[in-house]
């Protein structure tokens, strides 16, 4: 795997999948996954991650997020 695809990369779709669900507005969601990504630099030493897999964390969180909310507008519409 490159360093900007990794075996959370995932987990962050899922994620993000799991918040445009819980979250009406993707503007919060953005929120939720930058400061997820603050508390990995910041209060958890252990995660070593580049700069292009936190980007990639964020890219696909949103996507994640933006699906569910098409999904979820689409079955209730």
């Amino acid at each position: 795997m490159s360093k900007a695809v990794d075996c959370w990369t995932l987990g962050h779709f899922l994620l993000g999948l799991f918040l445009g669900f819980s979250m009406k507005s993707l503007v919060y969601v953005l929120i939720f996954l930058v400061a997820w990504e603050f508390y990995e630099v910041f209060l958890r030493p252990d995660v070593k991650e580049t700069l292009s897999n936190r980007i990639v964390d964020l890219i696909v969180g949103i996507l994640g997020a933006s699906l569910s909310q098409l999904v979820f507008q689409g079955v209730l519409a």
